[in-house]
């Protein structure tokens, strides 16, 4: 699948009210998860985070695979000081079709400007930093 296509996918569930996503078919797999039913999504509600969690060690997001990266929107490329929300789609990282999803794993601020459109990722390479977490991904 493409980026745009599981972009697609994602709003798909959004509109259906689905939390998670499952697709298995021979030896391709899919799984897809949405923040908790409920939990504000968006910069605005980013923008809510409590100070102390601001102020919290900053996380590396780090890629588990070779490929090219993408942003989840191109129209609306995140930068340094944007915050998310937890689980929220970053882009994702190709390689020979198959995409792995870069999502945040908890709300906070971006310290770290994420790859430019079809720039080259290493396995463990750094694709963000993220301010606002507890622990390292």
């Amino acid at each position: 699948m493409s980026p745009d296509q599981l972009t697609e996918v994602l709003g798909w569930m959004r509109a259906a009210g689905l939390s998670e996503l499952s697709y298995a078919d021979g030896n391709a797999r899919l799984q897809m998860t949405l923040p908790a039913e409920g939990a504000e999504a968006g910069p605005a509600a980013a923008a809510r985070t409590p100070e102390a969690a601001v102020a919290a060690p900053e996380i590396a997001l780090k890629s588990h695979t070779l490929g090219r990266f993408q942003a989840a929107d191109p129209e609306a490329v995140l930068a340094v000081g944007d915050g998310v929300t937890a689980g929220q789609l970053l882009g994702f990282v190709e390689c020979d079709g198959i995409c792995e999803a870069v999502t945040a794993p908890q709300a906070g601020h971006l310290t770290q400007a994420l790859p430019a459109a079809g720039a080259i990722v290493g396995w463990g390479d750094v694709i963000a930093r993220l301010s606002g977490a507890d622990d390292e991904n």
